[in-house]
């Protein structure tokens, strides 16, 4: 079988010590040699994938459907790690679709479902939150950083400035689709 070297950590073969340190050792240089050729294995990925595209979409495919639970709580884990993180991604989302189509605010689930939209340009926006000093319209002590329909999409409601309030993050997602009178009847007095 031949000696094993202790102390040898470029590889990791057959006849290579593997104690805690040698292995610990080993580990550490492969990470390093990945940070420092980090290109290149970006490079060769891309490669192998462009080479049978179909083949690699198919497999990630499979990998998705079989590991779906797994990938769905750590997605769920790192959102919650990093609320700050993905809020930003969210503004920065809206404000590139609001580039596409400056001076117009509007609502995706309006479009989806291909019903009337009713703009809601930025100044008007901006005057609302203005009269409600920036605070949210329903608890007035959290600042304000959603919009909420008083009267829900889900229930024929419209995305016009008369529908619309701004609102604090629990507000809101406690509100869901009710209506003004059925929310604060199920909402516990504070």
């Amino acid at each position: 079988m031949g000696t094993v070297v202790h102390g040898e950590v470029r590889s990791y073969r057959t006849g290579q010590c593997r104690c805690d340190e040698c292995r610990t050792a080993y580990l550490e240089y492969r990470r390093q040699w990945r940070a420092a050729h980090a290109d290149q294995l970006r490079a060769d990925a891309r490669q192998r994938y462009w080479a049978e595209p179909e083949k690699q979409r198919a497999r990630n495919r499979r990998y998705h459907t079989e590991h779906s639970d797994e990938l769905n709580a750590r997605a769920r884990r790192y959102r919650a790690n990093h609320r700050e993180k993905m809020n930003e991604q969210s503004r920065r989302w809206i404000a590139g679709k609001r580039a596409e189509r400056p001076g117009i605010y509007h609502d995706w689930r309006f479009r989806k479902a291909g019903r009337d939209v009713r703009f809601v340009l930025p100044r008007d926006w901006h005057r609302l939150v203005a009269r409600y000093r920036g605070k949210c319209a329903y608890c007035s002590t959290a600042p304000a950083t959603e919009i909420d329909h008083v009267l829900p999409l889900t229930r024929g409601g419209r995305h016009a400035i008369g529908n619309i309030l701004p609102v604090c993050r629990p507000c809101n997602t406690s509100k869901r689709a009710l209506l003004l009178i059925e929310w604060r009847r199920k909402k516990p007095a504070a």
